[in-house]
């Protein structure tokens, strides 16, 4: 199996010529706990269990990576920088604007899905091992995440914030491809209340909500009599 890249999942989204194509990811919302709870049950290999952990578990560290490659394609290596790190300096003519940093401000089970417990969804048959089963658990967490926009002076700070806000509308597939399960706009607020505030470069602040979706894989001794259940559940689902 190829390694997992990035610009993979940029030219699955935007194909050759750089234009979202708006995939459209299905995902169930609910699930039933214990043996009902198991929707899905697949043969499989390592290198599927490796791209469900690449395509449907990101983290934090993750995002900010792929939305940083995503703002250099879209806008060019030269627009300025995205990081987690605000400008340190007081004077904005000695300071290389313009900054777009980003900070996770909250973080809760999400109250868009079933329960707050992390929920085993899919039993894998384990295809080169017939004495193991991989059991897919999965848990989502709602998190409002920040965002703040630097630069030189205050309309500026503005523009900035208003660019990044329609390429966020016309990219969200992008992430969601990626596997982030929902970034929705949620408010603009004051850039002092924020704790990357730095009161000599004028700055605007906006918050989102990004659902995430953890993925954790166990992989537990298949015995005679688990197997035999799991593939009578297989060959009638």
């Amino acid at each position: 199996m190829s390694e997992f890249k990035e610009t993979d999942v940029f030219k699955n989204y935007f194909g050759n010529q750089g234009v979202p194509n708006h995939i459209s990811v299905p995902v169930s919302d609910s699930y039933d706990y214990l043996e009902s709870s198991i929707t899905k049950v697949t043969d499989t290999s390592k290198a599927l269990v490796q791209d469900l952990r690449a395509n449907g578990n990101i983290d934090i560290e993750g995002f900010t990576d792929k939305l940083k490659f995503l703002l250099n394609e879209v806008w060019g290596d030269t627009w300025g920088d995205f990081t987690m790190e605000g400008p340190t300096g007081k004077d904005p003519n000695n300071s290389k604007l313009p900054v777009i940093t980003f900070d996770v401000v909250h973080r809760i089970p999400s109250k868009g899905k079933t329960g707050v417990k992390i929920r085993p969804t899919e039993l894998i048959l384990d295809s080169e091992n017939d004495d193991y089963t991989l059991i897919l658990n999965r848990k989502w967490f709602d998190c409002t995440v920040e965002f703040m926009f630097f630069n030189s002076t205050n309309r500026e700070a503005r523009r900035l914030m208003e660019r990044f806000e329609t390429f966020m509308d016309t990219y969200v597939g992008y992430f969601k491809e990626a596997g982030i399960s929902e970034m929705i706009f949620q408010e603009e607020v004051d850039s002092r209340l924020s704790k990357k505030y730095n009161d000599g470069i004028p700055s605007t602040c906006l918050h989102y909500l990004m659902v995430i979706e953890r993925i954790v894989v166990d992989k537990i001794r298949t015995t005679k009599e688990l197997r035999t259940k799991i593939q009578s559940k297989q060959s009638s689902s």
